[in-house]
């Protein structure tokens, strides 16, 4: 894909290969969002902020927890206040406490809803 910013002169470029592993689905995902959110873009500092997010899920056997996470990690991100400050050790202190945020919340969700049993897979 390619997506020029408007008034910045950056052309971003992703590239993204699949491949089942011979399975018979494809149980990876794959997220690239390119700037922020509605939440971020009321804060002054990130209004003009041109970032990339780009993160691949690993389904490892089972597409459940890959695909939750691919709906849930960006925004998790965001919502995280050290994220939202300027500094790279609050950004990156924010990415870790959302993905230990969004794990807790998986392992809340695991259970299977069509069966009713556990699904270690969502994890």
């Amino acid at each position: 894909k390619y997506r020029e910013m408007p008034n910045k002169g950056i052309t971003i470029s992703v590239t993204a290969e699949t491949n089942s592993g011979g399975r018979k689905h494809m149980e990876d995902y794959l997220s690239v969002k390119l700037a922020p959110n509605e939440h971020l873009s009321k804060i002054p500092e990130w209004r003009e902020q041109v970032y990339v997010y780009v993160a691949v899920f690993d389904g490892h056997g089972g597409k459940e927890a890959a695909k939750y996470a691919r709906e849930r990690l960006w925004d998790t991100i965001q919502s995280q206040p050290k994220f939202q400050l300027s500094d790279a050790e609050s950004i990156c202190q924010g990415i870790r406490d959302a993905f230990e945020g969004l794990h807790l919340e998986m392992l809340q969700h695991r259970g299977n809803t069509r069966t009713g049993k556990d699904d270690k897979s969502f994890t």
